[in-house]
């Protein structure tokens, strides 16, 4: 973002009426509570920033948390920025950023094994709009990304990084229309097809086992022809020649079509577990027994029209909590549009044993969708801290000749949360 100031708040204004209360927070702190706002401008005249991913990692070496955001502008650049933190605990870009044009997915690893972070995403190499597949940006130690490698077949729109066949260097998994192809990495930046899976809707990937290996959890339609469609759960183990096995339904669960799921171990007891949301209000813990096997907690309720966007452990108290998002969807009538707004992000603690307490508020967001999260200590103050990119968007009701039903309508934002 070049020639933009971060948004300062004055923390005082928050305390206004405190000669008529005995209780304020002081300006400090409550200038802790307040998001750092980075701003992703559209570049062009009625252009708007698509902003899709952030991912987090020290990209230059120095110790310090930097940032990468993705965004693909409507009549503009296509770019993945890179934000270096400083040591006033903010962060400031440098240069133009990496073009990477239609960067849905962004993931971090060190491919080459050089010891410095580097990127790969799902999107069109050189600005191909035909053509979707994987891009690996490999990192020059300073973070500046000048070799690019492509890989992968078309129609890639997911990426995901992990040790698929155990031999310790990191390997990519691409999904498509048509599920997830394998690809080995060698350790020097490069990739041999691996497998392909066949099929689901939406998928996640750890070491469910415990064997080093990575493993994948995918949902499945139950009936795809029904009026109102179920999905189940899937787990497909790994193995050391980069294939994934036969699916392995988890007992007595199914959702409503459209879950997503996320996992992290919210029980500590050094396993990966679950979190499924499946786009109502309830949402299910799913405790990993550390054999590829899972059993439903109780249904855990989350706040109406809310999105689980991420976990990480955002209080500093060893326990994994919840980042949640709350939207609302504002129509214009009049004009036939329709505004999707993100209202605000809250935390929901977690209790240890794979329970979550109410979630606290961390404030508002500028009017937008979300784009990506990403969970960080950025100011070394032992607490996860949570970095989210949104976009304000605008969705045509009635469909308009020759335009998106969608579409970005101006700047995209990254929001830094220090963890409370």
């Amino acid at each position: 973002m070049t020639a933009i100031r971060m948004r300062r708040f004055d923390a005082r204004a928050l305390c206004l009426a405190c000669f008529t209360s005995l209780s304020c927070i002081t300006a400090a702190h409550a200038a802790s509570l307040l998001p750092q706002i980075y701003l992703v401008p559209a570049p062009t005249l009625g252009g708007g920033a698509q902003v899709e991913a952030v991912v987090t990692a020290d990209f230059d070496r120095d110790g310090r948390v930097d940032f990468a955001v993705s965004n693909d502008f409507f009549n503009g650049d296509n770019q993945i920025q890179i934000w270096f933190g400083n040591a006033l605990g903010s962060f400031n870009r440098r240069g133009r950023g990496v073009d990477a044009a239609q960067a849905s997915s962004v993931v971090v690893a060190d491919f080459n094994r050089d010891g410095y972070p580097d990127l790969a995403y799902a999107g069109t190499p050189q600005n191909n709009a035909d053509t979707y597949r994987a891009v690996v940006l490999l990192n020059d130690g300073r973070g500046n990304f000048p070799t690019r490698l492509t890989f992968g077949s078309h129609n890639v729109f997911r990426i995901a990084a992990g040790d698929v066949n155990g031999d310790h260097n990191p390997d990519l998994l691409l999904q498509n229309f048509s599920g997830v192809d394998t690809y080995l990495g060698d350790g020097h930046g490069n990739f041999s097809a691996a497998a392909q899976f066949c099929c689901g809707d939406f998928f996640d990937f750890a070491d469910f086992d415990g064997d080093g290996i990575t493993d994948m959890v995918a949902s499945q339609r139950l009936d795809p022809n029904a009026q109102n469609i179920v999905e189940t759960l899937t787990v497909h183990l790994g193995s050391s020649s980069g294939t994934f096995g036969a699916a392995m339904p988890i007992a007595g669960f199914t959702a409503a079509y459209g879950m997503t799921f996320i996992n992290a171990d919210f029980n500590g007891d050094g396993r990966a577990d679950l979190l499924v949301a499946s786009g109502d209000p309830i949402g299910t813990v799913l405790l990993g027994n550390g054999h590829g096997g899972f059993t439903p907690m109780q249904p855990l309720t989350l706040p109406a029209s809310s999105v689980v966007i991420g976990a990480g452990d955002f209080n500093g108290d060893g326990r994994i909590d919840v980042a949640i998002g709350t939207t609302r969807n504002l129509p214009l009538p009049t004009l036939s549009l329709l505004f999707t707004l993100v209202e605000s992000i809250s935390v929901a603690p977690g209790d240890g044993h794979g329970g979550f307490g109410p979630p606290q508020s961390y404030g508002p967001i500028v009017g937008g969708t979300l784009g990506g999260f990403a969970a960080a200590d950025h100011n070394a103050d032992g607490r996860q801290d949570l970095f989210v990119a949104a976009r304000t968007t605008l969705e045509f009701q009635v469909p308009l000749p020759n335009a998106d039903a969608r579409r970005p309508i101006g700047p995209g934002y990254v929001y830094v949360y220090n963890g409370r």
